[in-house]
């Protein structure tokens, strides 16, 4: 019987994805300013890059959790963590929208192939009690990398007289971190997973997550990626480091809300 949540995999995890979301949270809300300002690229072309960014994400995550069930789930992690540092250095480094497009595509296949292997890791270090915690600590971690991230950029701003492209590339620095912290993580019940995915030829879903599936869908359907209002905000007026500090505040609701709401999910039943 496990004798705590806080167990060694969700504490390196949680900062893996803390070092990671500051390195992406850093460079997002200064995306756009960095592909119409400095790149000059025209904004249809921001709506095409995060269309094919969205797009690479879901399909990669469509097989990257049976794939890794059969596999093992650390290569997925370790794999997916590194394309994304390798996507946003094609980023930081580019003159022309095409290898913005190649780089953001680089960083959501990453994105979609450590995530169900991750959550996953996360799964099997915790006693079923207590997933909801260990699931707001990890979304808390990782969230809060999302409020560090803009803060460094706009620590940047103010250091570097507001050059965009040179403080966009300090986001490789938490990039590199999490990549090397993915290296000590390590899997438990290996063979528990691959035995139940030989045996699982075709698994059914749960009714419940079929119904979550289908509302998150239509949520989707009505979303607009939060990169077009970050640039609707700038063409309306604001600063780069306005820019920049709303989106510090948008992750920072969602920091104060994810421990808070695991620990609530574990009192509720599902």
């Amino acid at each position: 019987m496990m004798k705590t949540w806080l167990t060694r995999n969700l504490v390196l995890l949680t900062l893996v994805s803390l070092a990671q979301d500051a390195a992406s949270e850093l460079l997002y809300p200064l995306l756009p300013i960095l592909l119409t300002g400095v790149i000059g690229a025209a904004p249809l072309a921001l709506g095409l890059i995060e269309g094919c960014a969205e797009a690479a994400a879901g399909f990669t995550k469509l097989i990257s959790g049976t794939a890794s069930d059969r596999l093992g789930r650390r290569p997925f992690v370790i794999s997916g963590y590194s394309l994304a540092g390798v996507g946003k250095a094609f980023v930081v480094v580019a003159t022309g929208w095409p290898l913005v497009l190649l780089g953001r595509v680089t960083d959501r296949i990453g994105k979609g192939m450590r995530g169900a292997p991750r959550d996953a890791l996360i799964a099997d270090s915790v006693d079923k009690a207590n997933l909801g915690k260990a699931f707001g600590f990890h979304r808390t971690g990782d969230n809060f990398g999302a409020v560090i991230g803009p803060g460094i950029a706009l620590i940047g701003l103010a250091m570097l007289d507001g050059d965009v492209r040179a403080v966009a590339k300090w986001a490789l620095i938490p990039a590199i971190i999490s990549g090397l912290l993915t290296l000590l993580v390590k899997e438990e019940f290996v063979k528990k997973a691959k035995v139940k995915a030989e045996k699982t030829k075709h698994p059914q879903l749960p009714s419940t997550l079929k119904r979550a599936i289908a509302i998150l869908v239509l949520i989707q359907l009505t979303n607009i990626p939060d990169v077009l209002l970050l640039l609707r905000l700038h063409d309306i007026g604001f600063s780069t480091n306005g820019v920049v500090l709303s989106y510090m505040l948008f992750s920072g609701v969602t920091v104060l809300a994810a421990f808070p709401g695991g620990y609530i999910a574990d009192k509720l039943s599902p």
